[in-house]
């Protein structure tokens, strides 16, 4: 069940007033992340884990908010990491998710990631 938030919030730069923020917490290591049900997910991850992307739209930006308790995780092969930030299993990993076309087998969705 997400949890539902509305407040004023700053978008990419732009202030975005009385926006709905929906957060979802994922669990196991076999996620299939839901674009339509959240804006942010939070995953603590108990063990190498593997996400898979269900209801992909083009157009939508997503956070992944993952804490890595030594643990990797493996992405779907075409979300493609931009700019130089790399995954920290030891920390906490913001991946901002940005779906440019969700057409199946031509997928293009990239992702930048700052730790924490």
């Amino acid at each position: 069940m997400p949890q539902n938030f509305h407040s004023d919030v700053n978008f990419n730069g732009h202030k975005v007033k009385n926006a709905r923020l929906e957060i979802v917490t994922l669990s196991g290591t076999s996620i299939n992340m839901d674009w339509a049900t959240a804006d942010v997910f939070m995953l603590s991850l108990s063990g190498v884990t593997t996400l898979t992307d269900v209801n992909l739209t083009a157009g939508m930006v997503k956070e992944l908010r993952i804490v890595g308790n030594g643990h990797l995780i493996t992405l779907p092969s075409y979300w493609t990491i931009v700019g130089s930030g790399t995954f920290d299993a030891g920390g906490t990993n913001v991946l901002n998710i940005t779906c440019y076309d969700a057409t199946p087998s031509s997928e293009i969705v990239e992702l930048s990631i700052s730790t924490r």
